[in-house]
């Protein structure tokens, strides 16, 4: 653009879709004087920030929730079959579900979901814990003149006890 004395420039930018801050110059010249001005431009690029990464759950079916926060379009992934992300996208700072179901095996698991705002992914780690079931073992002795003793028993499942090779002398 030229003009001649005062003027006003208005300069408009596209909207920047990336989470990288972009720079440019405008260089401003006298026609006829070897005089130039150079003015730096830069945009900011989208915000973009989880409140959680790491989210642990028991090993009941649950649902627990993350703060997405950007002034971006946001997807989320996770191929984990036993895992839902709720919603799967969005527009602005939103509130993300992740559910689990209820882990039946004695083993923890892991999945690693995403969220990506345009040029920027952020992995989320899900953790649920598997059934477990452990006891007080030291060993029992019980007087000759009989007596009781206790067992404690601690677990995330359902549990039986049941005797052998004990049943005529001990309930």
């Amino acid at each position: 653009t030229e003009g001649n004395g005062d003027e006003i420039i208005n300069l408009q930018a596209q909207e920047n879709v990336s989470t990288y801050e972009r720079s440019g110059y405008l260089i401003i010249e006298s026609l006829g004087l070897s005089l130039s001005k150079s003015i730096l431009l830069t945009q900011k690029g989208k915000t973009f920030t989880i409140g959680e990464t790491v989210i642990d759950f028991s090993d009941d079916a649950s649902t627990n929730k993350v703060d997405i926060i950007t002034d971006g379009t946001w997807e989320s992934f996770c191929n984990a079959d036993w895992v839902e992300l709720s919603p799967s996208s969005g527009c602005g700072n939103s509130t993300l579900s992740i559910s689990v179901i209820e882990n039946i095996s004695p083993n923890d698991r892991i999945a690693f979901a995403s969220v990506v705002v345009s040029d920027k992914t952020i992995e989320l780690t899900i953790r649920q814990q598997g059934k477990f079931l452990s006891w007080d073992d030291s060993q029992l002795v019980i007087p000759s003149k009989g007596g009781s003793a206790n067992v404690f028993i601690n677990t995330n499942d359902r549990w039986e006890a049941r005797l052998e090779d004990a049943s005529e002398w001990l309930a």
